[in-house]
């Protein structure tokens, strides 16, 4: 909630870069800073507490902060001492891997996707984020996945989830297939059957049924 409130008072990046070393790293503290910050302003958006304009600059400071920690995210994911990233848990090498993330659907939903590919591309994948909408098709089809995560909209179905896991299937037969479940959003059910696997905030992963039953 700090942090959040340090957004819509409109402090710069430089006022919140401390909290990356007292957290211990930078996947840290987005899931337990960052994410949390995006899912409040996302909650009082939709309850029409926040303007777009406010929006607006709570995505530029957070992006800014992005492009600020890139280098640091990046040498945290070679270092060798480092916990099991994401991609390496679920049975993914990494470099080469090819990563589309979906369903960008509002600024801070691309905020939150950002988020995860620097936490990807440090593993040395590269990665694409892409919103909900048709041209996505066509975007995809040119990228060539190897992986795709789904990151749900706010309000988003289990019947919508398993529907765009058919469809990832279809169009990649052989590309792993896994549902991003942020920190703190209290519905594990979001990673239905047929992922292989959840990304769980920025820095985990785990078999959907082991998210569901820690849910």
């Amino acid at each position: 909630a700090r942090l959040y409130d340090r957004l819509l008072a409109g402090h710069p990046f430089s006022d919140m870069a401390a909290g990356i070393s007292e957290a211990g790293g930078v996947p840290d503290y987005y899931n337990r800073t960052v994410i949390p910050a995006l899912m409040l302003a996302q909650a009082d958006h939709e309850a029409g507490l926040l303007s777009d304009r406010q929006i607006a600059r709570i995505s530029h400071a957070l992006g800014l902060m992005l492009e600020e920690t890139e280098e640091e995210a990046e040498a945290e994911g070679e270092d060798a001492d480092r916990p099991a990233a994401p991609l390496a848990i679920a049975g993914l090498a990494g470099a080469g891997e090819r990563v589309a993330i979906l369903n960008a659907r509002t600024p801070l939903d691309a905020l939150a996707a950002r988020i995860l590919a620097q936490m990807l591309r440090a593993e040395g994948a590269e990665t694409v984020v892409l919103p909900n909408h048709a041209a996505m098709l066509s975007r995809l089809r040119q990228f060539q996945p190897t992986a795709a995560v789904i990151a749900p909209p706010g309000g988003a179905t289990r019947q919508t989830l398993a529907w765009q896991i058919r469809q990832m299937r279809r169009m990649f037969p052989a590309a792993r297939v896994l549902v991003a479940v942020w920190p703190g959003d209290g519905d594990a059910a979001k990673a239905p059957e047929g992922a292989d696997y959840a990304l769980v905030g920025a820095a985990a992963a785990a078999p959907p049924k082991a998210v569901a039953a820690a849910g």
